[in-house]
């Protein structure tokens, strides 16, 4: 990324990653670090710059033309943003995966929407296992490994994590952080 600006918000922002790495951001309130992730993908408008994946320019449009290219995007704020309250957890999974699950005439495959859902529960450890769980009636840890999981179905190139470690205690710390050196060694950005 090269030069983005959003009046307002941020100016000027460049920065490299390649596949494997993890790049972090900081910053206080306000310093424009949301944003700059939001205009990566394709969520809100920059004003200027450039934005390269694969070494060719990306202009990230819209989300869904993100999603395409291979970005994931996980909100800082999870509950507003991340999922729906009263869908299952099955149906949250699927939210980002429709384009993959689904049968001719748009029609969505149940069953294979299920094992997805199934999967993305053995890779993170979703408690309650029960995919017919309405998510908003888990735990915040659990919340947040839907919100994940869901993106761990799809080939990503990116994966843009807003505030990736939002746990207070240190043993889930501890497991949350070998979840993402595990995800690293999928080779994802």
């Amino acid at each position: 990324m090269e030069g983005l600006t959003r009046k307002g918000f941020f100016e000027d922002v460049s920065f490299e990653v390649h596949r494997g790495e993890i790049l972090g951001f900081g910053g206080l309130i306000g310093a424009g670090r949301t944003e700059v992730m939001r205009c990566l993908y394709g969520a809100d408008k920059y004003q200027s710059g450039k934005i390269y994946i694969e070494g060719r320019a990306y202009v990230p449009s819209s989300t869904r033309k993100s999603i395409r290219a291979g970005f994931g995007f996980v909100p800082e704020d999870r509950r507003g943003q991340g999922f729906i309250p009263l869908l299952s957890i099955n149906r949250n999974t699927a939210l980002t995966n429709y384009d993959i699950i689904k049968k001719r005439f748009m029609a969505v495959s149940s069953p294979q929407e299920l094992q997805m859902c199934r999967e993305a529960i053995r890779k993170i450890d979703i408690r309650p296992a029960d995919p017919e769980k309405p998510v908003g009636l888990m735990s915040g840890g659990n919340q947040q490994k839907v919100v994940i999981g869901k993106w761990l179905m799809r080939n990503l190139k990116v994966l843009i994590v807003d505030e990736p470690q939002p746990v207070s205690t240190w043993e889930p710390r501890m497991r949350f952080t070998g979840f993402w050196k595990n995800w690293l060694n999928r080779a994802l950005s």
